[in-house]
């Protein structure tokens, strides 16, 4: 009765939120104004003031922090669930990407069974190693929870830079070209992470064949140079701050970032972004923002200052790419 009489204006519903947390609603409309977007959900972040670090060891702290990161990506998870199980309907087609957060994200969708809805991995998964948070792992967990039709991708995630030249363009193969044009053209939703791209992802990409040291030493050299270093990474695509795609030595197979950025703008794909509990991802945060790759964000507290502050001039920091191994010339 109630949706019924939502539908008819008769009715609407009002949250009176705890006096505490009103400015978390403040936040979301500036985040929305700021980087135009149409949806902002903002969490309660987690920060510790100097005082109350005094007297700890670095363990503790170490500890505080580990916890407090964990308990936000809980929260992120829970409202980002909520905020899909809104927008999924039978008509949906979902494209889905990899990471922990977002698998999170989809064990917290609740929804009736949606049997027609479309759903496809962000990239392939054919590979030598297993990734369990890839793209191709968590579009078959919402499979799973909604019923819906999972079409694979039967291709390479991403392509080494070993092999890079002898790149066969996937999307020309006759039995896969209808699952590409689904993916890039009629997908309706796509739900991604934000990673930032740190000396632990760059470790993390030479240890699945992506590059080799020298390849990868010898990217990030001459990225530095041109002052372009790699602030995010989505789906193993790269950007620098400003949000400017940079072309890494590998290839990722699936829907590229120029496609994601044109269909954000002319709102035909609504991209569902949830990133936040760890200051080393605001510089990424950031960069998919301006670049214009979101179209709803689920954040944190502080992250969200953090990003105004960064739209408003404030300078970010971006994470440490380079390894305690590197040598210096």
């Amino acid at each position: 009765i109630l949706e019924e009489a939502r539908k008819r204006n008769i009715a609407r519903v009002v949250v009176d939120l705890p006096k505490g947390t009103r400015y978390l609603r403040d936040l979301e409309r500036d985040l929305k104004e700021e980087f135009g977007l149409r949806e902002a959900i903002v969490v309660l972040g987690f920060a510790r003031s100097q005082k109350t670090l005094e007297g700890l060891s670095e363990a503790q702290i170490d500890l505080q922090k580990s916890e407090g990161t964990e308990a936000v990506r809980s929260d992120l998870a829970n409202q980002a669930g909520k905020c899909i199980s809104r927008k999924l309907t039978n008509k949906s087609k979902v494209v889905v990407g990899s990471g922990r957060l977002v698998r999170a994200t989809i064990n917290r969708i609740h929804t009736q069974l949606l049997e027609d809805l479309d759903i496809f991995p962000m990239s392939g998964f054919v590979g030598e190693k297993y990734y369990p948070s890839s793209a191709f792992s968590n579009a078959l967990e919402l499979m799973g929870i909604t019923r819906g039709n999972f079409y694979i991708l039967p291709t390479p995630g991403v392509v080494s830079s070993t092999w890079k030249k002898h790149f066969v363009n996937f999307d020309k193969i006759p039995s896969l070209q209808a699952t590409f044009q689904s993916i890039r053209e009629e997908s309706t939703i796509l739900i991604t992470g934000i990673g930032a791209f740190d000396s632990k992802k760059r470790e993390t990409f030479i240890n699945y064949n992506f590059a080799n040291d020298q390849e990868m030493e010898l990217f990030l050299s001459n990225q530095e140079k041109l002052s372009r270093l790699p602030a995010a990474e989505i789906c193993s695509w790269l950007l620098d701050v400003h949000g400017n795609e940079i072309q890494a030595p590998w290839q990722t197979i699936g829907i590229d970032l120029q496609t994601i950025k044109t269909r954000v703008k002319d709102k035909s794909l609504e991209v569902v972004a949830v990133a936040g509990g760890d200051e080393n991802r605001v510089a990424a945060i950031f960069a998919a923002l301006k670049g214009g790759y979101v179209s709803s964000l689920v954040t944190d507290s502080v992250t969200a200052y953090q990003l105004l502050d960064a739209n408003a001039g404030a300078e970010l920091t971006l994470p440490t790419i380079w390894s305690h191994k590197r040598q210096t010339p």
